[in-house]
């Protein structure tokens, strides 16, 4: 299923996301770290951090009207596909970039990835 043209995408790709990820986890002076998996589980929470991070006041009403209010209708529905198209060799690859910006996470004194959220390791 899966073509040469995708698993070099992926390839390239993860080992981009790892780089890039710990660069700024290694360099970056005053970052904060959101986490996309966070963000979807609980906004208000994370939007107060973000807001607390940036010296900017929280408008309650706004994140009343966000809790009330969840995009879900604006969602697509999940398509399952019936193979992955991850090798095993990608699937290791990208199992390892994750590993590696997560132990930089820790190392650093960041919240470390939820990967408790992610479906590939549930």
């Amino acid at each position: 299923m899966s073509t040469a043209k995708f698993h070099k995408f992926v390839e390239v790709e993860a080992i981009n996301w790892r780089n890039q990820a710990l660069d700024w986890i290694t360099m970056g002076a005053d970052i904060l770290v959101v986490h996309y998996e966070r963000l979807v589980q609980n906004s208000s929470r994370e939007l107060r951090r973000i807001h607390q991070f940036l010296g900017f006041d929280t408008d309650e009403e706004r994140l009343e009207c966000l809790e009330r209010n969840p995009n879900e209708l604006l969602h697509r529905r999940k398509q399952g596909l019936l193979q992955s198209p991850f090798s095993e060799s990608l699937v290791a690859l990208v199992a390892q970039a994750i590993s590696d910006v997560d132990e930089a996470l820790k190392a650093a004194g960041h919240e470390p990835l939820p990967r408790d959220l992610y479906e590939q390791f549930r």
